[in-house]
């Protein structure tokens, strides 16, 4: 059945931080999937937001920053008015629109640039299945900030401004673009020397290339991201895994209450008392009495005075002023030992030394795990999810270097093995973003037998057997009967949805 769609289409996402050059990505990825004989059709959705009527924001396109900045805005009202899905969909509309007579597309690739919400990656992920393939591009500040000032023309800090809008807003249909780049299925850094190449593998794995196995860096990553869904933390799931300078794996971690005797509790143990059976997360109970006894101290209230919805409005009144202090970042009363020092904990309970070791973590370390994994010995740290709270990079400028600082003519592959241009800087902890195939696709891109797709053969009577990119299919298949009937359905419900904006 497979092979009667082996031209199938093959839609990609692209989510990257503020002050990446994404027409130069769009260029790689055009270049290169000719090769396949794929065309490929862009949908930009900065464009459907110029075009939608549902905003009273207008975009204006007078300077960058202007278009920048009011294109965000605009995007942020019709998430509002649409509940996240209006860009998705209408993407999802240009694509049908392509279609004559509700038929395939064969050999196309459609593109939809860029994507700054999870919400628009989950719809996307509902309809198309693992035939959607979302790529995080990430660069380091220093170029981002670097090319918006230079090449567009945006004073610093309005660039800075920017940007930090960009990674999070509080506002709940707003730019989110540090929790969607975690949605990820591959992940590239354009700062890199192999950035091209990195590009090419990916797409030679979506192609079926069968002679391209896991880096160790993705190897210990997809346990990493294994070993957080043992988690049974109210709030996250973190996972982590120590790797020998060799890569052999030594220890793994996960973020849970620790027991008597060593170790985390877990489904096997006869009593549990984490969180999830407990029914509450310690840390958070402690901020909110830290804060209403600021608020109550404040306004010189007496606790016992007042009712407790007033000491719930109290609380609300107080997150919301102080949100900004620190005081909502505590993380010390929590009662999980967190992922990375659980890992560090277990080489101590085995006696394996994590000196010289790799710490791979599916979320950047917080400060209290910094200080532990500089102490312990470990060399490198990779992680995926950015964690903005963090205060490693501050409190330990001496003994950490990110990777994410390189500026742009820098050779980073000299720099990430240590030869750094100081001295100073060759006794630090590199912290580094990971790049390569995420943990939702490893089993499909190279499994040969327990893909969601096409199997795939290394060889023919014991030779190996030639990949040819000219001759090569999709690996992940779409299948129409699925795809097509899904985007039907869900425009007919969305046509009605629009008709009500409309009145």
């Amino acid at each position: 059945m497979y092979d009667a769609y082996k031209d199938s289409e093959l839609i990609i996402g692209l989510v990257a931080p503020l002050g990446v050059n994404i027409n130069s990505v769009e260029n790689i990825i055009r270049n290169y999937i000719k090769q396949f004989k794929y065309d490929l059709h862009t949908i930009k959705l900065s464009d459907i937001i110029k075009k939608l009527p549902y905003k009273r924001n207008k975009v204006v396109e007078d300077t960058a920053y202007n278009r920048i900045y009011t294109l965000m805005e605009a995007g942020n009202e019709l998430r509002k008015n649409t509940k996240n899905y209006i860009l998705t969909m209408y993407a999802i509309l240009d694509i049908y629109r392509k279609r004559t007579n509700d038929q395939p597309l064969k050999k196309t690739a459609h593109l939809i640039r860029q994507f700054k919400h999870p919400e628009e990656v989950l719809v996307l992920r509902r309809v198309y299945t693992h035939g959607f393939f979302l790529l995080g591009i990430s660069s380091s500040y220093n170029n981002r900030l670097q090319y918006l000032n230079e090449e567009l023309g945006i004073d610093e800090d309005d660039a800075k401004f920017l940007m930090e809008k960009d990674e999070e807003e509080t506002f709940l249909y707003g730019q989110h673009t540090r929790d969607t780049f975690y949605l990820a299925d591959g992940f590239i850094d354009i700062d890199a020397d192999d950035d091209k190449d990195q590009f090419f593998r990916i797409f030679d794995l979506l192609f079926g290339n069968p002679h391209i196995t896991p880096s160790p860096d993705e190897h210990a990553m997809f346990l990493a991201f294994a070993s957080s869904f043992r988690s049974g933390d109210l709030s996250r799931q973190v996972g982590a895994v120590i790797s020998s300078s060799e890569g052999d794996i030594i220890a793994t971690g996960t973020n849970d209450v620790p027991k008597y005797g060593g170790g985390l509790y877990s489904t096997d143990d006869p009593v549990l008392v984490r969180d999830i059976e407990k029914g509450e997360d310690s840390n958070k109970i402690r901020k909110k009495e830290i804060v209403k006894k600021i608020m109550l101290k404040t306004k010189g209230l007496n606790e016992n005075n007042i009712t407790e919805e007033e000491k719930r409005k109290l609380v609300d009144e107080g997150e919301k002023l102080l949100k900004d202090t620190g005081v909502l970042e505590i993380t010390e009363y929590g009662r999980t030992v967190h992922a990375e020092m659980e890992a560090l904990l277990t080489c101590a309970r085995i006696g394996v030394s994590a000196r010289g070791g790799i710490l791979y973590c599916t979320t950047f370390p917080c400060h209290n795990c910094a200080k532990h994994i500089v102490a312990t010995g470990i060399t490198k740290v990779i992680f995926v999810e950015p964690y903005p709270k963090s205060k490693a990079l501050d409190l330990h400028d001496d003994s950490i270097f990110y990777a994410h600082d390189i500026k742009k003519g820098e050779d980073s592959n000299k720099i990430l093995k240590k030869e750094y241009h100081t001295k100073e800087d060759q006794n630090k902890v590199i912290f580094q973003p990971f790049v390569g195939i995420g943990y939702r696709r490893y089993s499909d891109l190279f499994s040969m037998k327990l893909s969601t797709g096409l199997e795939i053969k290394r060889e023919n009577d014991g030779i190996k057997i030639k990949w040819d990119r000219n001759k090569a299919s999709l690996r992940v298949t779409l299948l129409p009967m699925s795809y097509i009937e899904l985007e039907s359905t869900v425009l007919k419900d969305w046509t009605e949805f629009i008709k009500g904006l409309d009145k």
